[in-house]
C-alpha cells in the first residue's frame, strides 16, 4: 500500500512514462522542465512512502 499513488489515465501513463514526478514536498512537477502541476492530494489513513517516490524521481533525473 505505500507504494500505491491513484492517479486518472492521463497521469498513471505520465507517471510510468517518468514524464511526471511527485517532488519532495509533494508537489507534481513535469520531469522536461520541473513546471509544478499540482499538489498531491493525500488521504490521511493512506501512509505513501517517501522512498518509493525518492526512487521515482531517481529514474526521473530529478531527486537531488
Amino acid at each position: 500500500m505505500s507504494n500505491l499513488l491513484v492517479l486518472c489515465p492521463n497521469h498513471h501513463v505520465q507517471f510510468d512514462a517518468f514524464a511526471i514526478y511527485v517532488d519532495a514536498d509533494g508537489m507534481v512537477r513535469t520531469t522536461a522542465d520541473g513546471q509544478a502541476v499540482e499538489e498531491l492530494r493525500r488521504h490521511t489513513a493512506h501512509r505513501l512512502s517517501e522512498a518509493h517516490l525518492r526512487y521515482h524521481r531517481a529514474w526521473c533525473g530529478r531527486d537531488d
